[in-house]
Order: C-alpha cells, then structure tokens, then sequence
C-alpha cells in the first residue's frame, strides 16, 4: 500500500463506501481530518459501564454480557422480535432487533456469555400488560469482545485499552477505529513539524508518537 499524507483523501485509503460514511457522518474527508478525530474516552476490556444510570433519549456505547436471548413472534410487521437481555452488574438492558425469524446475525453473534460493546438511543416503553418499564436499544450497532484462553492472554485481553468513538449512521462502533488502524498503518509523516532540539528541549514527544498513543495507547500512563 502507498503512504498516505495528511491531505490524502480517505476514500483512496478506505474505499468510497467507509469513507462517504465518515464524510457524511462527520465531515471527515482526508487523512488528518480522521487523525483529528479523537476518542471521546476509553474504556479497557475489564470495565463494565454502568447500566443504571442511563437516561432516555441519551445515544450511548456501553459494555456489557448478554444473559438472555429469545425470540418472539409479533400479530404486525414484521411479524418477528429478538430480544436480548444484557447486564453489566448494576443493571439491565433489552436490546431489541425486528424482522423475520432467524433474519439476523444477533442470533448467532450473541449468545449468552457474550461480552460485547453496544451502541444506540436509549428509549424505554412498558410492555403490554406490564407493570415495569424496560429501557432498550433498538437495533443497535455492536462489537462482540472475543475471550481468549491462556491465562496471559486473558489478562491482556482484560486489560487493553479501548478508544470509544461515537458512533456513525452506517459503520458499526468498530469500523471507526478500524479505519484509523489502517490510516496510521499507511500514514507517511515525513518530517516533523517541530525540530528535534525543540522536542528534546520542551519534552516533547514526535507527532506520530503523539497520534499512536491518542489512538492506539498501550498504558492507561500515555493518557495521562
């Protein structure tokens, strides 16, 4: 692949389809523009975010284990529901996909104790007959969080830093940070903007060194 500069469009690095979504989505059109997009936070593999303080109407990206799959048929179109139930240990949520029975990756992708990232507008509503209400996501985006086995590589998976970026109509929560991976992996800085002597002397760090660690951080320390 051919080093991309910061002015390079995205589309020859990504492809049209990612990046007309990017465009679109966030008015993002060339290689720095996407460097510029930083991560809202972080999270690592370990971390559950709270469940329980979640509000209507608010667009989220939560991490949490599914518990609970079921189908259910519907007397209107589309005639079909899965609901999943996933926690995070303080508190529940129902995801909710509609269309035709056995239509939907969810079934396969997400069986329970699947851990996974979530995104989407919360909204809650009372089923029929209810007397709770249950907060849900309908249709969101998701990543599934693999396990692995050996002990060492169970705790580096607990322990990596995930970069949280919001969410964009037409990419799953992962392809955002996908496409800056392939960016920085083809990116062609070429001389730094700042001499060397001036880093050294203020304690800089170069500025590719400056995009991996906002990007791809290895320690919970290059955040701080």
């Amino acid at each position: 692949m051919a080093k991309a500069r910061l002015d390079e469009p995205l589309r020859k690095v990504l492809g049209d389809k990612t990046a007309k979504a990017l465009t679109q989505g966030l008015g993002l059109e060339t290689v720095g523009e996407l460097l510029h997009h930083y991560p809202r936070r972080y999270a690592h593999r370990g971390e559950l975010t709270p469940l329980s303080g979640l509000r209507d109407g608010e667009q989220v990206t939560v991490m949490a284990e599914v518990v609970k799959v079921q189908g259910r048929k519907l007397t209107r179109k589309p005639n079909y529901v899965l609901e999943i139930t996933v926690t995070d240990g303080t508190g529940e949520l129902r995801l909710n996909f509609f269309g035709r029975t056995g239509s939907y990756r969810p079934e396969r992708d997400l069986p329970p104790g699947t851990r996974a990232l979530f995104a989407g507008k919360i909204n809650t509503y009372r089923p029929r007959g209810g007397r709770d209400e249950i907060r849900q996501l309908a249709h969101p985006q998701y990543k599934v969080v693999a396990a692995k086995g050996a002990q060492e590589a169970a705790q580096e998976w607990a322990d990596e830093i995930i970069p949280i970026y919001p969410s964009v109509k037409g990419l799953d929560i992962g392809a955002i940070g996908t496409s800056v991976g392939m960016v920085l992996d083809s990116f062609d800085l070429g001389d730094d903007p700042l001499p060397q002597l001036t880093r050294k002397r203020h304690g800089f760090i170069g500025l590719r060194d400056a995009y991996e660690g906002i990007h791809r951080p290895q320690t919970w320390e290059q955040l701080g």
